[in-house]
């Protein structure tokens, strides 16, 4: 479109909010009106029944969150006269996301009942025990994902359920459900009870971004993008921006790196306070192996084995606008969480997925403790308090080693959730850090 949408966040940025329900109403507001001004006409255009008959486009579909229109199955001829229109600015292909998907997989996994080894390995139990067994009180954590099975048992009792808990663009369906396993799998280790999740105390929403064949459109991906900022009902109607979440785990991407995509995207969530975390990939340890929406605007994370190795599928900076990735780097291989077959069911999955939702659980605990922290901030106490008594390979990116940090293999650090909420309590969950 002509008009798109970096100048009414820049001026929201400026602004002070009361409240985080202020600040994303102003962004929804504002977005949305923007979008309903500019793409008045070519909607228009869109709907007549003439246009239609003569160009026999498919379905068509406003995106308030980056001032966009996307259409199904438009013919060349159709495109060159869109082209030609002085409201639209660009024309681009829809995307096709992926799962991260796990690279060692066990389906079978017997239910340990003991704190999972990631859990321990962040010293997630004793930052709980910092503040009284607070762990993630009061703090909404999504994730946009295959969706989650809401009636397992350590997902059940953490499950918002408010009617602007969950949203499938694909099917419009009523409740959460995953037929495909890797959204129960990542939900559990943000809040799964019983020593599954960094955050247990956290409520989670969910939107169905990626569907059963592990591929997402990237215009389904942007309508879960929106209800993030001001969630809905299922059926896509009666946005509420005081349910907006504050944390938003994603495992997956596309391409190779430096996509702009999703940039718009994930600026409307930075202006609204959402913290945005993804998977950086597993395209394996070789340089430059960074891919979008984790090499962008986010805190995006690598993986480690139980020994703090990097693991072997872990993706790589720098990125192609040479920026150092990941940004921290988090207990990836062999973690055990929720299954999606049955309530009880368990599984073994490997993979930076498993590793962006360690780092989303101790972004919620952070938040419980001081709810007014910036991205800024958070990803400051993340880097800076990492634990880098690593085991190194002494491989080299961009001519930095992987002993040397912050590096391009494990970021900042592998990261430990008890020394980031200690220096939080140390700076009287006030922090200004240096970044």
């Amino acid at each position: 479109m002509s008009a798109g949408t970096q100048d009414i966040l820049d001026n929201l940025s400026s602004k002070s909010f009361s409240s985080r329900t202020e600040r994303s109403q102003a962004v929804y507001d504002a977005l949305t009106a923007r979008a309903q001004s500019s793409q008045r006409e070519i909607l228009a255009f869109l709907a007549s029944t003439s246009t239609l008959e003569q160009y026999k486009y498919g379905n068509v579909q406003s995106f308030w969150i980056t001032n966009q229109i996307g259409i199904q199955v438009a013919s060349e001829e159709f495109i060159v006269i869109l082209a030609s229109m002085d409201e639209i600015s660009l024309i681009q292909e829809d995307d096709i996301a992926h799962l991260d998907l796990p690279v060692i997989e066990n389906r079978n996994t017997t239910d340990p009942t003991v704190n999972q080894w990631g859990v321990e390995a962040i010293n997630a139990p004793s930052a709980w025990l910092l503040f009284n067994g607070t762990t993630g009180f009061g703090i909404t954590v999504a994730n946009i994902d295959t969706g989650v099975r809401y009636t397992h048992e350590i997902l059940r009792d953490t499950y918002k359920n408010d009617d602007h808990s969950w949203y499938d663009p694909y099917n419009q369906t009523e409740i959460p459900a995953d037929y495909h396993g890797h959204g129960t799998h990542t939900m559990g280790t943000i809040v799964g009870s019983n020593g599954f999740g960094v955050a247990p105390q956290s409520r989670w929403i969910a939107c169905k971004g990626l569907y059963d064949d592990n591929f997402g459109s990237g215009l389904n991906l942007l309508a879960c993008g929106q209800f993030m900022v001001c969630p809905t009902e299922f059926t896509g109607a009666n946005p509420d921006c005081s349910k907006t979440p504050h944390i938003v785990s994603n495992s997956w991407g596309q391409g190779s790196g430096a996509s702009t995509y999703y940039d718009g995207m994930i600026a409307a969530w930075h202006a609204a306070g959402i913290i945005p975390v993804f998977s950086l990939g597993n395209a394996g340890t070789n340089c430059n192996t960074a891919r979008s929406p984790g090499d962008r605007n986010v805190i995006g994370v690598g993986s480690t084995t139980i020994l703090d190795e990097l693991s072997y599928f872990s993706s790589v900076g720098p990125t192609r606008d040479h920026i150092i990735k990941p940004d921290i780097s988090a207990p990836g291989s062999l973690v055990v969480s929720a299954g999606h077959l049955n309530d009880d069911a368990y599984r073994t999955m490997s993979g930076t997925s498993m590793a962006c939702p360690h780092v989303a659980g101790t972004i919620a605990l952070l938040l419980s403790r001081n709810g007014n922290l910036t991205y800024v901030e958070i990803r400051s106490l993340l880097q800076s308090y990492a634990d880098r008594n690593l085991t190194f390979s002494n491989v080299t990116c961009n001519w930095i080693t992987d002993n040397v940090f912050p590096n391009h293999h494990f970021g900042y650090g592998r990261l430990n959730a008890n020394r980031s909420l200690a220096a939080l309590a140390e700076f009287n969950e006030s922090p200004t850090m240096k970044v």
